[in-house]
């Protein structure tokens, strides 16, 4: 009898140790996906003067939703994009080439990529872009890349604007950038008074 509660304490035991173990390397596995150190790429880029002007260049503005379906696309070391699914909620300019209509899901590439350096994971941007993060609403202003086979963002930070106020680092950008300041009220008044 002794020895049948003896082996039951020690099966207790090593199936307690079993689960405490599986909760520690998935709290690691969590903790280093959202400890991704970020840098900057300097790149030269198109500066836009107005929202009129990026309205011009643009295949498609619209306002869409992110879905937090995304896929890194890594190219070289150093170059590479993240192509992101967001929902259409508004069409504000029609592309002449495709349809696209409210509610349909595209994929958006992005200035930015994650890359793998010394055993770290780094998301590399190009300029001051900041990604665009899940759930949340942006007025995008796209032009369509036959090489990437998707609408890339146009102008890096220029290309995208946070409609719901949600996104911290584009507000936190939107602090320190005159230039981008006065895009975005263009915006407001332009496209973002639409979508509300």
């Amino acid at each position: 009898m002794e020895m049948v509660r003896g082996k039951k304490n020690f099966t207790f035991l090593l199936i307690g140790l079993i689960l405490f173990l599986s909760l520690l390397i998935v709290s690691q596995l969590l903790s280093q996906s959202e400890a991704i150190e970020e840098q900057s790429i300097l790149v030269n880029y198109q500066t836009y003067e107005s929202v009129d002007e990026l309205t011009e260049v643009a295949h498609l503005v619209l306002e869409a939703t992110v879905t937090g379906e995304s896929k890194n696309i890594l190219l070289s070391s150093d170059h590479g994009h993240t192509i992101t699914e967001v929902v259409v909620n508004q069409v504000m300019k029609e592309d002449r080439n495709k349809v696209i209509e409210k509610g349909q899901r595209i994929e958006v590439a992005e200035p930015t990529f994650v890359v793998e350096v010394e055993g770290r994971l780094v998301r590399l941007s190009y300029g001051d872009y900041t990604p665009l993060e899940e759930e949340k609403r942006y007025i995008l202003f796209l032009h369509f890349d036959d090489t990437v086979g998707a609408y890339y963002i146009i102008g890096l930070y220029q290309g995208k604007y946070n409609v719901d106020g949600r996104d911290k680092k584009e507000k936190k950008f939107l602090d320190s950038y005159e230039h981008y300041k006065k895009l975005r009220k263009e915006v407001e008044s332009k496209y973002i008074d639409q979508a509300s």
